[in-house]
Order: C-alpha cells, then structure tokens, then sequence
C-alpha cells in the first residue's frame, strides 16, 4: 500500500448512494494499492450498516471503519473541534502509507484526481489539492495564499499556494503523521478589518513547511453545505 484514502461521512445517505460511492467504486488509483479509511460520526447505526456492507463488497481489499462518537455540532466552534477530532484520526492512523489523501463526503473530485495530483510531486512538495468552491462564498475557491486567509477566485494551472481546505488533499503522510489538531482562540484580522478565529485547517497548513500546490484543473464538486 501506498495510500492511505480517509474519508469523513457524517450520515448523508443521498451524498453517500448518489456521487460518492460512484466516485470511490470508479477512481482512477489502483485498489489494491489503498488503504481506505471511512470515518463515520453520524450516530446512525443503519448508515454504518450500509457502509460497513460497502467496504466488505468493494474490491478495495485494505480497508478500516472507524466510528466516531460525537455529538452534533450547533455552531462554527464545535463544529472546528469535531474537525479536529475527526483529523487527529487519520494523522494517528496515516504512518503506514507514503501518501494521505482526504477527501470529504460532500467533495466529489474528478476520477482521475488521485494520478494527476501525485503526478505534481518532488523531493521538494508536501501536498497538492483539487479545487471546489466555498459553499457560501459562490465565487471564491478554498484556496488561500496571503496570511489573512483570503480565499483566491478562480485561475488556472498549478499554483503554490499558503493553504487550502480538506475537501480534496493529497499529502506526504510525514507532514500530518503525529500532527495534533485543535480549536485555536488566537485571532487574526481578515482583509475587511474583522478578526476571526484560526482554524484547524489555518493552523496546519501554516507549519507545514515543504510547498503546497493547487492543481487549478482538478475541480470537485462541492454538494451543499455540511449538516451534521
């Protein structure tokens, strides 16, 4: 194996039977070659059924459920700490495989998103990510590249770039193994003068030090807006 794949699904059986499933039954890195990880905090014992049921009947032969119990978040705060909770498990779980890749259940990448974004590394890269647009913010991608955060329009091409979301990630396993995600209370002020509250993502990617990448043309679709 040379690829850990952690996917966190939080119960939303049309994301999960409609594109999800399609996108992990059909991609394009090898099988056999990937240790695929769901991460399960739905609470929903039918929806685990369903996934367990899954994994057994792919042919992804090295495979591993992990259901998280969790209570479900009501605002932006609670819902960082579950991310961290949730990332703290595939940076414990990540050491046995070259690569990370996390791809999150409402983030559907290209078939062919695994091969391309590898295809971009080097002794000198750390990560390199597709591209899927903030769910509120229509216009504007999550992808950042100035210190206050400041999620970039679209481009083209491949970019090193300050930062990105989780949605769609290919990482060195050695810049997250052993890495401890937290809720941050240190603030900083965004390009509108207002502060705002690290988060995880914010955090991480700003110590890792090797180069991040965006590939411009690995577009995801982003589904809707978390409801956890």
């Amino acid at each position: 194996m040379n690829l850990t794949l952690f996917l966190p699904l939080c119960g939303r059986l049309d994301f999960w039977s409609g594109s999800l499933s399609h996108f992990l039954a059909n991609q394009y890195w090898v099988h056999q070659s990937i240790k695929l990880v769901f991460c399960d905090t739905s609470g929903d014992e039918k929806f685990g059924e369903i996934l367990k049921e899954w994994l057994r009947k792919s042919d992804y032969p090295n495979h591993e459920y992990i259901k998280l119990d969790c209570q479900k978040p009501t605002n932006g705060i609670e819902l960082n700490t579950l991310c961290c909770d949730i990332y703290n498990i595939a940076a414990r779980i990540s050491e046995s495989t070259l690569y990370t890749w996390i791809v999150e259940d409402d983030t559907i990448p290209p078939l062919n998103a695994g091969p391309r974004l590898v295809s971009y590394f080097d002794d000198t890269v750390g990560s390199c990510s597709g591209v899927y647009r903030h769910k509120i913010e229509t216009k504007r991608f999550m992808v950042w590249n100035t210190k206050n955060y400041k999620l970039l329009k679209e481009h083209e091409g491949v970019h090193e770039v300050l930062g990105t979301g989780f949605g769609c990630v290919l990482m060195r396993s050695s810049i997250i193994h052993n890495y401890i995600f937290k809720q941050s209370d240190e603030t900083y002020v965004d390009s509108k003068k207002k502060k705002q509250v690290f988060c995880y993502d914010h955090q991480f990617w700003d110590q890792v030090k090797m180069r991040k990448l965006v590939d411009w043309s690995v577009k995801c679709k982003h589904l809707g807006i978390r409801e956890w």
